[in-house]
């Protein structure tokens, strides 16, 4: 295969995976908490020149996790919580701790405060929040108030973005030991952090790779035309 064709098809190909990553963050643009898998502009300019110019160079670089903060949204609900700032709440996964920004939390029977996929909410002990009273609350440092009585602390940590793993929609498992967050950070009781999805960016992005791709199919196929003629050519001349 020569380089014309491999690197088109190379690209074609990882346009078709990225085209994917942005369709995913298409789908979770109204999932609380959600952080956008993403690219850098660099990058993307490099994969569209590999569409459109076959050979001149590999898309190699991959995607990257966007953390940048989405806007807060009240609900009033009180175990709503969103961070304002960096950070992650820790949640009990079967195969170890979790981390989410998705604060749309509830009880159940037992009173213990759980994501809505069921993993119980940590605190600063490591252990599960138990609130079994009537009123429940949460102040800006964490601390749950339980009919007035403190019963507990929720542990907010900050991890290394490249230690992060994608473990669900809104959920990450990592390989590095969290830290504490910055005195900075505040939990909002009441509200829920949007996803932080660009819908325009996305769209236009879309659009911009499915026409780099069309020119690249269309320039692969025109270079097996001009290979199919050059070796019936060589045949006839024999």
């Amino acid at each position: 295969m020569d380089i014309g064709t491999y690197t088109a098809v190379a690209g074609m190909h990882t346009a078709e995976l990225w085209q994917q990553v942005l369709a995913s963050n298409l789908a979770n643009a109204s999932t609380p908490g959600y952080k956008a898998d993403n690219v850098t502009s660099a990058s993307f300019q490099l994969l569209l020149q590999s569409l459109l110019q076959p050979g001149s160079g590999a898309f190699t670089q991959g995607d990257k996790l966007d953390l940048s903060q989405g806007s807060l949204t009240q609900t009033g609900a009180p175990l709503d919580l969103a961070l304002d700032g960096p950070g992650f709440f820790e949640l009990a996964g079967q195969n170890g701790t979790l981390y989410t920004r998705a604060g749309r939390f509830s009880r159940d029977a037992n009173g213990v405060i759980r994501s809505p996929d069921g993993l119980a909410v940590l605190g600063i002990d490591g252990n599960p929040i138990v609130a079994t009273g009537a009123n429940v609350r949460v102040g800006e440092d964490g601390t749950v108030f339980s009919d007035g009585q403190v019963v507990g602390r929720i542990a907010v940590v900050t991890l290394d973005p490249a230690t992060l793993t994608r473990a669900g929609t809104a959920t990450f498992s990592s390989t590095g030991a969290p830290t504490p967050t910055p005195a900075s950070t505040r939990i909002v009781s009441g509200a829920l952090e949007n996803a932080n999805v660009d819908i325009t960016s996305v769209m236009t992005a879309m659009m911009e790779l499915l026409r780099a791709f069309e020119a690249s199919r269309q320039s692969l196929q025109m270079q097996n035309e001009t290979l199919g003629t050059a070796i019936n050519q060589v045949g006839l001349a024999r």
